[in-house]
């Protein structure tokens, strides 16, 4: 059985820290280890950290639960080794104790998406001795907002104008056209936070393709000015693409929480 991990660090970003959230549920990444986390986010009771929270790691799928997470903050004033690994004072050392504390690391990569910080994703899993399966993925429902809208928009425009819309009638037909428009999705199909969007996706490939382009402007000597324009490029796209989580974040949060009231 493989754990899959992400690693990185956040640089205390509250983008940075939703980003990396929605790429470990599009990955289907079991548990996530950040370093410099933003400290509101990780304050809640599902995220392990040491007493300085500059680390912090949460288990992102319930079938890893029963495996523990150790984090532990060494303040020594000399190098030790401890399990192989040196540290010096200040160091954070994670380990992950299984019940036989046996494993090896399989499929390390640094990953290409774009981050909002300085930093990349280093995705890797660990093969573990143990008999529980990953279980199989349910069914999901997926909502099509666009058919929600023209259903809503239909049913409302049948209602007659002497019809009285009572407060009942008018969750009835909320409730009619949410059903209408929500269907079961196929198994195995990426995840993504409710806030994620078309929108989101596509400025996150533009941020990494200007990325890229400011990484090859920079190993040339002769083009100064070729290279800040690519780096004001690349920071403008980073800007845009904070302002369209935290917007989508906003916006859904409130039909998120409208419907849930609604379907009660």
């Amino acid at each position: 059985m493989t754990i899959r991990i992400i690693q990185t660090n956040l640089g205390r970003g509250r983008a940075a820290h939703d980003l990396a959230y929605a790429t470990a549920k599009q990955k289907k990444v079991d548990i996530i280890i950040v370093s410099e986390p933003n400290k509101k986010i990780v304050q809640s009771n599902e995220w392990v950290k040491d007493i300085r929270v500059d680390v912090a790691i949460v288990q992102s799928n319930e079938w890893v639960k029963d495996i523990r997470v150790d984090v532990a903050v060494l303040f020594v004033n000399r190098k030790l080794n401890v399990s192989n690994i040196k540290v010096k004072e200040g160091y954070i050392v994670i380990n992950f104790v299984e019940w036989d504390l046996y494993g090896h690391i399989t499929g390390w990569q640094v990953l290409d998406e774009e981050t909002l910080t300085e930093h990349r994703y280093i995705s890797y899993g660990i093969t573990v001795n143990k008999p529980s399966e990953r279980p199989t993925e349910k069914r999901k429902y997926v909502t099509d907002w666009d058919a929600f809208n023209a259903n809503l928009e239909l049913r409302l425009a049948n209602t007659t104008k002497t019809e009285k819309c009572s407060y009942k009638m008018c969750i009835n037909i909320i409730k009619e056209a949410y059903i209408n428009s929500t269907k079961e999705g196929p198994r195995g199909e990426k995840r993504v936070p409710y806030w994620w969007s078309v929108e989101i996706e596509a400025e996150r490939k533009e941020c990494k393709s200007m990325r890229r382009e400011y990484t090859r402007m920079s190993k040339k000597r002769d083009k100064e000015e070729e290279k800040l324009l690519a780096k004001k490029r690349y920071n403008e796209s980073k800007k845009d693409l904070r302002k369209l989580i935290m917007q989508s974040q906003t916006n859904n949060a409130v039909k998120k929480r409208t419907l849930e009231e609604i379907m009660q």
